[in-house]
């Protein structure tokens, strides 16, 4: 049977670079230098081409989830430090624990006839800097008419229904493992979901340990992570208030502490651009329902 393995990598950075040359810089502040090494992942890597720790960069936060575990764990979820933020990893039909190709003799997952796996981050963040990819083919060719197969990192806001594909490049025929760089995304758009796409559907996905990294976003009161403070976030937090349990910053919750208040829409109101601030008075707390409705309101009326 014919396999793909890929080990997909993602790194969400400032910078990336081989190892010994100059980090360059960047307008992020606030960053925690992460080494990739040969740690992280457990497959044996025999090209002689390669080395696994010839590569720096620079995270905001990041998570690291070791994918290979006896139980054939299916849907771990990566937690970014301090931040509140969490990606759970998706795969779109089903896994098989291996045990074959792992040095460490433990199981990593194998995403038969993978499509479209996921990482589901549990708000919107900003992703810039570069991604790693390893991966490889298996040792059968794809038929002689088969084109190579592509490897997609899609960013998708689910929210406001938008994507962006950032093509990594042609995998195969069989491939040695081995690292390819695929540098140059600034400062995306927010997205909450990234898809690895395959162009052939036959194809699967060989999960080994996945890095992540990820900015949390900075504007609190962006309730729907579309990069603006509007109506469209009010309505969002008065869509939600009083609910609790949800996941930090998520759901209206600007504050981060679980739950939709009266507190959350005082970080909305104060991040509002000059001009909208005017419309909405400071309100009490046993008022803030009232105030929402009255901005929803006047923006309508100056927008006729």
């Amino acid at each position: 049977m014919r396999w793909n393995a890929i080990v997909a990598r993602l790194l969400l950075g400032s910078a990336l670079s081989a190892a010994g040359a100059t980090i360059a810089t960047t307008s992020h502040a606030a960053v925690t230098t992460f080494f990739g090494g040969p740690a992280p992942s457990k497959l044996d890597l025999t090209n002689p081409n390669v080395a696994r720790n010839a590569f720096l960069a620079t995270l905001s936060s990041y998570g690291v989830e070791n994918l290979e575990t006896l139980g054939g764990q299916q849907n771990p979820t990566l937690t970014f430090g301090s931040t509140g933020v969490t990606a759970a990893a998706g795969f779109s039909n089903g896994v098989n624990s291996q045990f074959a190709y792992s040095v460490s003799g433990t199981n990593f997952l194998w995403d038969t006839e993978g499509v479209n796996d996921w990482l589901q981050f549990s708000q919107p963040v900003t992703g810039f800097g570069s991604y790693i990819v390893q991966g490889g083919d298996g040792s059968s060719a794809p038929p002689v008419s088969a084109p190579p197969n592509k490897l997609t990192f899609r960013l998708e806001n689910t929210a406001l229904g938008t994507s962006k594909d950032v093509v990594i490049g042609d995998l195969g025929p069989d491939w040695a493992f081995y690292n390819v760089v695929f540098a140059g995304v600034t400062d995306s758009e927010p997205f909450d979901r990234i898809a690895l796409v395959e162009s052939y559907d036959h194809d699967g996905l060989l999960w080994d340990d996945l890095i992540a990294g990820a900015r949390q976003p900075t504007i609190t009161g962006d309730f729907d992570g579309d990069g603006s403070i509007d109506e469209t976030d009010l309505a969002m937090w008065q869509e939600n208030f009083g609910a609790s349990g949800s996941a930090p910053f998520t759901h209206g919750d600007g504050d981060g502490d679980g739950a939709t208040t009266g507190a959350d829409f005082l970080i909305w109101q104060r991040q509002l651009p000059t001009p909208l601030v005017q419309a909405v008075p400071e309100p009490a707390a046993g008022s803030l329902l009232i105030a929402a409705v009255v901005f929803i309101r006047r923006r309508r009326r100056a927008q006729a």
